[in-house]
């Protein structure tokens, strides 16, 4: 199974060799690292997008995938070969740094501080967040490389689900039963390749990938920017420092419990994560960094001369990665308004004029709203509605109507501990020691970790703040505004994580000057990873086994999961033509037959109000084709049976409309008769 995640590792290769010589990069002026992790990001965007076309054509199967695979192989051997050559380039110690390091040394030789020592007394620190981040990264392997089971949630139900279902089609279809299969599906369609190929265990690695890949995103990312500011009076010391906490962005990232969970289950939010951020940074260097020395000439003085060579290029990378994370989930549209927000900003800040909005309209959101546009015309299509089954006072919607929407919108209100003065006010301390009230069912898991409520605090003694640390702080005041008044749900929170993990670095960075700072935030950061380290090996150890192929996938989900004995029945016992009916759940991935979500409020297919007999509900279930009914009784309230709809199903069984055949873990199967 471990091997099947590795596999990631060679198509990464290819997606990045795929994107572009290196030459076509040279303009951006970015590291190898930073070349690296943007083309490594664009290679699965693109992945994903043709995935969709080919669903979308009637092409969604095995041969296909595996025809295009062995393209996309072909044309990477141009680029691969380019890539070699700039590694070997790397090895050979040619300075391959951005330019903004470069001026910043210049400067240090400016004012007599080439020959600054590394306090190497302190590498411990250095050694001691890379060695935990190796810890963290084994357990999220381990957990990547097992079965979903029960606690992935959402995988189960749609994320997989939803790709098995269009594999089997043949296509994407719509599945008017299932309002999550209009969101946008970006990572969804990378779940799929690994689907077509029967390999779960690939399907979650691209979710663990996008994780890696955006702590190595939050590295190069404080390498430049925590060297890009002249202005900064503290920057010789921080330069001395450096490289003593390259890594503590990526640690408090990837140490964050609910970052660690993520990596271990088929969601999709490290890819609307590393998507968001990269679309940051890359904005970030648009807006903040200066053109080196060799483009600016003349142009110096000219009030537009940021944008005279690399701020194009950057500001059009941004468009392309925002309308990834458009197209990884809907909520990073607040992404989009932020960053325009910071453009008019800075526009202000220089005597507003509106000389440059053609040039940001044209590189920055065209491309954004060009490259999120399928998933949306696609749900408006299908549905009527672009951002089904949201807004629906406004767009409407097929198969949904002013109850459910009533009914939803009271769901997603519901996380959080309100919106009062005084919660909005404890709400770091309540996101650190009250994580379930924002999460359902994963415990400490829903944590985001202590950083933020402890680090964050340190900025005040770490002023001045460089200019990009003062717009990353706007940028996540504004976000929380957003996210408190839309739905507060912790993992909708995580596209903003990074941009906090790189504040908090500055944080440390400049507490560490203190006699005190350094060794307060050594202990706090390495008591802080132990924890997760700790709890994450106690949540994965059920999982080695099978990770590592000493126990079956099959032993696993019968230990693991309660869903999986009935589903086996199902898979093993009932013809192939069987359609089955979920009630009280959701979490189809495992079953074979063809299957609908039953409950009220997923759609408006079955009139359960109209039904006053379980008669008539099984007459009308069965000209519809539904032959049997599986019901959870383990999500079954106590007051379940004296709703319409719970009466109806309870004494369906009684009665003998619906004949019991199998139960086992609370899971019951029925037989719906005429």
């Amino acid at each position: 199974m471990i091997a099947q995640v590795l596999l990631i590792i060679p198509i990464l290769a290819i997606l990045l060799s795929v994107c572009g010589p290196p030459t076509r990069w040279e303009r951006t002026h970015a590291s190898l690292g930073e070349r690296l992790l943007f083309r490594a990001a664009l290679g699965m965007g693109i992945l994903s997008y043709l995935i969709l076309g080919l669903g979308l054509l009637g092409f969604l199967n095995r041969t296909a995938l595996g025809i295009l695979t062995a393209v996309l192989f072909f044309a990477a051997m141009p680029g691969s070969r380019a890539l070699g050559l700039e590694l070997r380039r790397k090895r050979d110690g040619h300075e391959d740094r951005p330019p903004a390091d470069r001026r910043s040394d210049a400067l240090s030789r400016e004012r007599g501080e080439a020959d600054l020592p590394e306090p190497s007394p302190d590498s411990w620190i250095q050694a001691a967040l890379a060695v935990g981040i190796g810890i963290l990264a084994l357990l999220m392997l381990f957990g990547a490389a097992s079965p979903p089971t029960g606690a992935d949630w959402d995988g189960l139900s749609y994320h997989l689900a939803d790709p098995k279902l269009f594999l089997q089609a043949g296509r994407i279809v719509p599945l008017p039963w299932e309002h999550h299969s209009n969101f946008p599906f970006l990572v969804q369609m990378l779940f799929t390749y690994g689907l077509a190929f029967d390999s779960v265990a690939l399907a979650k690695g691209f979710h663990l990938a996008m994780g890696f890949l955006t702590a190595g995103a939050l590295t190069t990312a404080y390498l430049r920017l925590s060297r890009s500011d002249p202005k900064d009076v503290e920057a010789p010391a921080s330069r001395a420092r450096h490289g003593l906490l390259t890594l503590l962005p990526a640690a408090l990232f990837l140490g964050a419990p609910h970052v660690f969970w993520e990596a271990t289950v088929a969601y999709v939010d490290l890819g609307a994560t590393l998507y968001a951020f990269l679309a940051v940074y890359a904005f970030t260097l648009a807006m903040e960094e200066r053109n080196p020395p060799e483009v600016r000439g003349d142009c110096e003085e000219h009030e537009d001369a940021e944008t005279f060579s690399r701020r194009p290029i950057w500001l059009l990378i941004a468009g392309v990665m925002t309308g990834f994370a458009l197209g990884s989930k809907t909520t990073n549209g607040i992404f989009l308004i932020l960053l325009s927000l910071w453009w008019l900003w800075r526009r202000w800040d220089r005597s507003f004029r509106w000389r440059g909005a053609g040039t940001f309209a044209l590189w920055y959101l065209l491309p954004a709203i060009l490259i999120a546009a399928p998933w949306f015309l696609k749900t408006y299509l299908w549905t009527d509605n672009p951002v089904y089954p949201f807004l629906y006072g406004i767009f409407g919607g097929r198969n949904w109507n002013a109850e459910l929407a009533r009914l939803y919108e009271i769901e997603q209100a519901g996380f959080g501990m309100g919106r009062s003065p005084a919660a909005l006010l404890l709400l770091p301390w309540n996101l650190t020691f009250h994580p379930t009230a924002f999460s359902k069912g994963i415990g400490f898991f829903a944590s985001m970790g202590p950083y933020a409520l402890a680090l964050l605090p340190l900025l005040v003694i770490a002023r001045p703040l460089p200019r990009w640390a003062k717009a990353y702080l706007g940028l996540a005041l504004g976000f929380l505004v957003i996210w408190v008044a839309l739905t507060q749900q912790i993992r909708y929170l995580l596209p903003l994580y990074p941009a906090l993990c790189l504040l908090c670095a500055v944080a440390a960075d400049r507490a560490s000057i203190r006699p005190w700072g350094r060794s307060a935030v050594g202990l706090f950061t390495g008591g802080s990873l132990l924890l997760t380290v700790f709890m994450g090996f106690n949540y994965v150890q059920p999982m080695i086994p099978v990770a590592l192929g000493m126990a079956s996938p099959e032993q696993y989900l019968s230990s693991r999961s309660e869903l999986y004995p009935a589903y086996r029945y199902v898979n093993e016992n009932l013809p192939e033509d069987a359609k089955i009916l979920l009630i009280e759940e959701t979490r189809g991935f495992y079953l074979d037959r063809e299957y609908l979500w039953g409950n009220p409020g997923h759609h408006t297919l079955i009139p359960w109000e109209s039904f006053r007999t379980p008669e008539e509900m099984a007459a009308w279930l069965r000209r519809n084709g539904f032959t049997h009914l599986l019901l959870n009784r383990r999500w079954i309230r106590p007051e379940w049976g004296e709703s319409p709809f719970g009466a109806l199903i309870l004494k369906g069984a009684e009665t003998g409309a619906l004949g019991h055949v199998f139960g086992e873990r609370g899971v019951e199967v029925y037989e719906i008769r005429p």
